[in-house]
């Protein structure tokens, strides 16, 4: 499967890699895709001309001898099977931590296990084995995805010899770090539940939604001085109660209802009085007399009053 990988300015200069054909140069940047997390392929020119060069007559085959020649590639059957080898790749490559160890094996037959965590990220251990099939996972990797790189500054692939800016130090990678666990919303009924858990299952659910940790106790905070805590909790009740799609949103319009601030949701006949109020404007071109002003409405009634009188 094809991944994502990096590339830098410094391989357009790279003057040895002149020297190789265009179709070569084009070759090496598309064998980096086609590499697992060791920077090994299956040395099988037809499958990778259909994957890099689909729609080209191109021999696969002479090109790869030509990398070969320059450095930048290895070719060697080890275990029984026929490999290539990205010279330098793990020095310039930062596969994504969940990638799958390597199918094949080293020039030496062993293959590279790595240690990793309980959500499929390596630990930055490894071991090297000589059988693959002796190999038992505890933990199994995840399955590759299309875009399987963290970006890095500083990310080649050609040998750090050949290449102009190569002598730049290296941005140290950034770590994968496990994710905090996110607290389950309790198990039992919104009616019953307390004060307490409703604070931690209000907070859990912004948390969810995008909403910083320290800004969801802040922001639950404010609900309380500016509508007082009785009214809060119930409508974060209402709000674990109904999952909405913004939290939040939701959670401070609970409260100005409670409050008598913000009107409730608009039922269907009040929509269509509504509809028919501005279809009657658009018509008339005058303002609907339940939407005019109440101070405006006590004058008009006044005016034929006193016309009357006199």
């Amino acid at each position: 499967m094809a991944r994502a990988r990096n590339i830098k300015p410094g391989f357009f200069k790279n003057e040895d890699l002149a020297e190789c054909s265009v179709w070569a140069r084009l070759l090496f940047p598309g064998l980096w895709m086609l590499a697992d997390r060791e920077g090994r392929i299956e040395d099988r020119p037809k499958r990778i001309k259909g994957e890099i060069f689909p729609f080209d007559a191109v021999d696969v085959d002479p090109l790869l001898e030509e990398l070969s020649k320059w450095g930048f590639i290895r070719r060697y059957v080890a275990d029984g099977k026929r490999c290539i080898q990205i010279n330098n790749f793990s020095a310039h490559q930062s596969p994504h931590a969940t990638e799958k160890d390597s199918d094949l094996p080293d020039e030496n037959g062993a293959y590279t296990v790595n240690e990793r965590a309980k959500n499929g990220c390596i630990t930055g251990k490894n071991s090297q084995i000589k059988s693959k099939s002796n190999q038992t996972t505890v933990n199994p990797p995840l399955n590759n995805s299309e875009t399987t790189v963290n970006p890095q500054s500083d990310n080649a692939l050609n040998p750090e010899s050949l290449i102009t800016d190569s002598l730049i130090h290296s941005v140290a990678k950034a770590t994968v770090a496990d994710r905090d666990e996110k607290k389950p919303i309790p198990e039992k009924p919104e009616s019953e539940l307390t004060k307490v858990e409703l604070w931690s299952a209000g907070k859990s659910l912004l948390s969810e939604q995008g909403m910083p940790a320290k800004q969801c106790g802040t922001f639950v905070g404010k609900l309380v001085k500016d509508f007082g805590e009785s009214i809060v909790v119930e409508a974060v009740r209402a709000t674990v109660l109904a999952q909405p799609a913004d939290a939040a949103t939701y959670l401070k319009a609970a409260c100005q209802r409670a409050n008598g601030t913000r009107a409730g949701p608009e039922t269907f006949r009040e929509k269509d009085a509504r509809i028919a109020r501005q279809r009657w404007e658009e018509m008339t071109g005058e303002t609907h007399p339940e939407n005019m002003n109440p101070a405006i409405l006590n004058v008009i009634d006044v005016v034929p009053k006193l016309r009357a009188i006199q």
